[in-house]
């Protein structure tokens, strides 16, 4: 496993990592930060997700546009892209009704996360000890790379070869073509 001051290190230069080049392009695409309803800053514990960035929101017709950047702290460290949708009359998860101001990623009715790999669910991750801080503007530069995908999703429909995910029968009003 991966030492403690290791991960701090690696997660500490990722995060940075993101805020100068990932979030300046969800900005940029009218996207909103403001803090996740539910997700936390990173706990003390190890083998835990965490979101230290908040959710992303842009305002799109008759829902919100959601993103979410969410590290998890295993093997290796590593952060995933995740992104949905909040229909503005809000959704029932489990028999609680969410309010869309209230939702996050996982309450979306479609949800996909952007993989660093074709096809696959594959986060873009820092592999220690082949690959240290060095890596890690390689790294975020192929999330920077595949991003557009994410927003052709949201505007289009288009399901690129990166976005990792499923959709239920609702999903037909936002989803109506898959991409090459």
């Amino acid at each position: 496993m991966i030492p403690e001051e290791v991960s701090r290190s690696l997660y500490d230069s990722l995060k940075k990592a993101l805020e100068s080049r990932i979030i300046p392009v969800l900005i940029k695409n009218d996207f909103r930060q403001f803090p996740h309803p539910k997700f936390h800053p990173k706990p003390d514990r190890r083998e835990r997700a965490y979101n230290p960035h908040g959710i992303f929101r842009r305002r799109s017709g008759f829902r919100d546009d959601l993103i979410e950047i969410v590290y998890q702290d295993r093997k290796y460290p590593q952060f995933h892209i995740y992104f949905g949708v909040a229909p503005h009359h809000g959704v029932r998860v489990r028999g609680v009704h969410f309010l869309p101001e209230n939702m996050g990623v996982s309450e979306s009715p479609v949800s996909y996360s952007l993989s660093s790999s074709p096809r696959s669910f594959q986060p873009f991750a820092v592999i220690w000890p082949l690959a240290g801080e060095e890596r890690i503007p390689r790294i975020v530069g192929e999330a920077e790379k595949v991003l557009p995908q994410v927003f052709d999703w949201f505007d289009h429909g288009l399901v690129g070869p990166n976005l990792f995910g499923g959709s239920e029968p609702t999903v037909s009003e936002i989803v109506n073509k898959r991409a090459g």
